[in-house]
């Protein structure tokens, strides 16, 4: 994917709170809110720090809504159980860049524009304490073996092509019993994947691959680079980026670096982790990658 200057394009967020089958046709939709933000003064300011990585934890957010009426609060604190988030440029197909469950709701009754924070766990945070008792043969797939095991977990989606690990389970088979997580990150360890849950999704991935997915990170986009360095020589393994928040960027998927001041860091490298920090009336628009190098 190749992305032009994106400084000047009209950035907008849509939350939607509550029962999300509300929008698929099946829900009750007074118990449903819909936010949208484009930063006008017409609409509402929306705020979001949303954290994704690779490493079997649940992904994080923090939303952040100004100005609604004390109805709409309370409406969210009493009913809403779940939240997706949405970003997008004008002229571009909206992102969900989040889809989880609330933990919890924090109101500042001190600011004048009360703001109310949704605080939010991808998968609902699930697959903490989702419990699995299996069994298998000798010779069993490893990627059936993971879907299977993912698939026991509430409330998870899975998508055979988020899932791109390979091998076979053992000569004697394999038991267990106790959680999901900790299986698979027991397999991870094992076979060499790592995985998480992404916008309700599960997706595991070989440690020598990534989805074969690329975005390309230079002028008009990038804000800064710097190596990561590692071992007595200080050797590069990675390299940390902050850009312009870019669609589809996601861990465990590519980004080629293209920078005029640090050209030694120019190439490919894998997404560890990212963080996402959105606003549409202020100054923060912006991605913060941890990547490595591949191979």
């Amino acid at each position: 994917m190749r992305i032009k200057n994106l400084i000047n394009f009209k950035r907008n967020l849509e939350l939607l709170g509550g029962p999300l089958k509300d929008y698929q046709g099946d829900g009750n939709s007074q118990q449903a809110i819909r936010i949208l933000s484009d930063g006008s003064t017409s609409t509402l300011r929306i705020k979001a720090n949303i954290t994704k990585s690779m490493i079997s934890i649940p992904n994080a957010s923090q939303i952040t809504v100004y100005g609604l009426s004390k109805e709409t609060r309370n409406k969210i604190m009493q009913s809403q159980a779940s939240v997706r988030l949405y970003a997008w440029y004008d002229g571009q197909q909206k992102e969900l860049v989040f889809r989880g469950g609330i933990l919890n709701c924090v109101v500042n009754r001190e600011d004048t524009d009360i703001p109310i924070t949704l605080i939010s766990l991808d998968g609902q945070g699930g697959f903490m304490r989702a419990p699995v008792s299996v069994s298998y043969t000798n010779g069993i797939q490893l990627k059936d073996v993971v879907k299977d095991v993912a698939g026991k977990i509430p409330g998870v989606t899975i998508d055979d092509s988020r899932i791109d690990v390979s091998g076979q389970v053992g000569f004697s088979g394999m038991a267990y019993a106790g959680g999901a997580k900790e299986f698979l990150d027991r397999l991870g360890g094992q076979y060499g994947f790592s995985w998480s849950i992404n916008n309700g999704v599960f997706e595991a991935v070989s440690d020598k691959r990534g989805f074969n997915v690329e975005t390309l990170l230079g002028a008009g986009v990038l804000i800064k680079a710097s190596p990561i360095l590692s071992g007595p020589a200080q050797q590069q393994i990675g390299t940390d980026i902050q850009a312009l928040y870019v669609p589809g960027v996601s861990p465990a998927q590519f980004v080629r670096l293209q920078s005029s001041i640090n050209t030694e860091l120019n190439g490919r490298y894998k997404v560890h982790t990212m963080n996402l920090n959105l606003d549409t009336k202020a100054d923060s628009w912006t991605m913060s990658i941890q990547s490595y190098r591949q191979g």
